[in-house]
């Protein structure tokens, strides 16, 4: 998860406020990974930070404000995996940077299980959906983005679907992680080798890329 930004500029009471901010944030991870959002009350996360529930109040007015505050976090913690990406200018080591990174974002356990419950949860509430669903474009609009200059180098096909494959991309690695996330998020060298070649069969012009 991401923490918070501390600046150094800030008085002591707001130093001590955006600890307590951090605090109750974190606090409510554990809860929900163990007992998911519904099942955990206001109480729960004030009990489990050690603090009162009108305390929690002073900072939070909901458990929908800590939900959509989480998956705020998270939308920072994979836009700074984005940025990164992008820092690649080779398409070829770009991908390879991304499917490794984000594999093992979201097969970290906490990772795993807070991706479940916000997809289910963003079916339920529109403003958590729409915090949902951005972080899904962001993502899909840089794969695009690195897709579409390995199509002008000559890298990937010129037939990809540049609206489904990056979604497509997206699923599969996904779907590696949440098989391997109750083991601990470790990824099995098996598996990754076979997600590689899975990537260099489905985007690249040339059948597998030995640089992949």
């Amino acid at each position: 998860m991401v923490e918070l930004n501390k600046d150094s500029q800030l008085t002591p009471r707001e130093k001590s406020s955006l600890e307590r901010r951090n605090l109750i944030v974190e606090s409510a991870v554990n809860c929900f990974v163990e007992q998911g959002f519904h099942q955990t009350s206001i109480r729960d996360i004030a009990k489990n930070a050690g603090i009162s529930v009108g305390n929690l109040y002073n900072h939070f007015d909901s458990k929908k404000a800590l939900i959509i505050e989480l998956a705020r976090w998270e939308s920072d913690e994979l836009h700074n995996i984005i940025v990164d990406m992008d820092k690649v200018a080779e398409p070829v080591s770009g991908l390879k940077k991304f499917a490794d990174v984000f594999l093992d974002y979201s097969s970290e356990p906490v990772n795993a299980v807070l991706s479940l419950e916000f997809a289910a949860e963003a079916a339920r509430n529109s403003e958590i959906g729409d915090v949902f669903l951005s972080t899904r474009a962001m993502l899909v609009q840089s794969m695009k983005k690195l897709m579409k200059r390995g199509i002008e180098c000559g890298q990937f096909r010129t037939d990809l679907n540049l609206d489904e494959a990056p979604k497509m991309v997206l699923d599969l690695i996904e779907a590696l992680a949440l098989r391997s996330a109750p083991s601990d998020g470790k990824i099995p060298n098996k598996a990754r080798a076979e997600l590689h070649l899975l990537l260099e069969k489905y985007l690249y012009s040339q059948g597998p890329d030995p640089r992949f």
